[in-house]
């Protein structure tokens, strides 16, 4: 099995472009993407700040749009894999992360 290492920030669309061309040039092709960002914590929607929410979308939401619009652009015939911890035994209001889950999956 090969791996290849890319530092970046998927918020970014410019740098998923970096992750897929690399990927294509180290690899040869793109066979599927795994899409796996993403952050939440236990706040209530009314204690969130709008650029702590907007961040926290940026990164739950749009940053798997950038890299799968990325992959059609670039790749051919790839699978998408988005996946996460979207369960968790504790109640409590973590509403952001795991609306990003259920919503994608």
């Amino acid at each position: 099995m090969q791996t290849v290492f890319v530092r970046a920030d998927v918020r970014i669309p410019e740098e998923n472009e970096i992750l897929v061309q690399t990927a294509i040039k180290h690899f040869g092709r793109l066979d599927a993407i795994v899409c796996n960002a993403g952050a939440g914590n236990s706040k209530m929607l009314p204690d969130y700040t709008i650029e702590k929410w907007l961040d926290a979308m940026n990164l739950n939401y749009n940053s798997c749009f950038y890299l799968k619009q990325e992959s059609f652009l670039k790749g051919k015939g790839q699978e998408t894999v988005m996946t996460s911890k979207a369960y968790s035994t504790e109640t409590y209001p973590a509403g952001l992360y795991n609306n990003r889950n259920c919503t994608f999956a």
